[in-house]
């Protein structure tokens, strides 16, 4: 991360003043870091392949705020199509574990936020098609946190709601009733798109019996590298 501070200059006095913005700093992303992100697209096969052969014509693109100001301009080197991965049989055992891979929005009947381990049951049953009482909360088999996070409306100039979630990394196991089964297409589709509210946001992520809780240790393993274009660092300075 790096941080430049500007200044708005007034037309009248010459100088900053408060009235049009003074003086102020931006916190950004340093120049040449190489990120690897996952676009989920909750679409048909055809407009998935479209939005890909878009982001191979676009490999230039400008993200984030104050992008007229030579912030925001990112290349995409390499574009490919990720498989859904494994989906865990979940119910063998009896038992269904959750991790929260990202935080979780889950609101009670009056719309109010809920960051428990019974809400999320309930957020479960609802996404997985089944009895809202079919998942019951492992009594000593819960590590659950809730958080709050504040975030700014710069169109508006005023704070954006508060949002209650269940904290990113929290764990909860349930016991799931006798006569219960999980189709996986239908788990398939929840580990994809989430559970409970905002996830278009990023919000929701979640794991079924993921293989790490199982494992007694845990070694490093190596990422498979993607294909890029070689980036020139004077050339990228001097375009960005």
């Amino acid at each position: 991360m790096q941080q430049r501070t500007h200044a708005t200059i007034d037309d009248r006095s010459q100088r900053p003043t408060s009235e049009v913005g003074g003086v102020f700093t931006y916190e950004a992303i340093s120049p040449l870091q190489a990120y690897r992100c996952t676009i989920r697209l909750d679409v048909a096969d055809e407009i998935a392949d479209r939005a890909m052969d878009a982001l191979r014509a676009n490999s230039e693109l400008s993200l984030g705020t104050s992008r007229k100001d030579d912030y925001g301009l990112v290349r995409v080197t390499s574009v490919r199509a990720a498989a859904d991965g494994d989906v865990p049989v979940g119910v063998d055992t009896g038992t269904l574990t959750v991790w929260c891979a990202s935080d979780v929005i889950v609101l009670d009947r009056f719309l109010r936020p809920r960051p428990t381990a019974e809400s999320l049951g309930e957020a479960l049953c609802a996404a997985l098609d089944l009895p809202q009482d079919a998942l019951e909360v492992h009594p000593t088999s819960v590590r659950m946190r809730p958080v709050r996070r504040d975030a700014w409306q710069s169109a508006w100039g005023l704070p954006r709601p508060t949002l209650v979630a269940i904290g990113a990394g929290s764990v909860a196991t349930y016991i799931c009733k006798n006569g219960v089964t999980i189709d996986r297409e239908k788990v398939r589709s929840l580990q994809r798109l989430g559970v409970g509210e905002r996830t278009a946001e990023g919000f929701g992520r979640v794991l079924l019996n993921p293989a790490l809780l199982s494992v007694d240790n845990v070694r490093p393993h190596r990422v498979d590298t993607f294909e890029a274009a070689p980036i020139d660092r004077e050339e990228a300075l001097t375009d960005g």
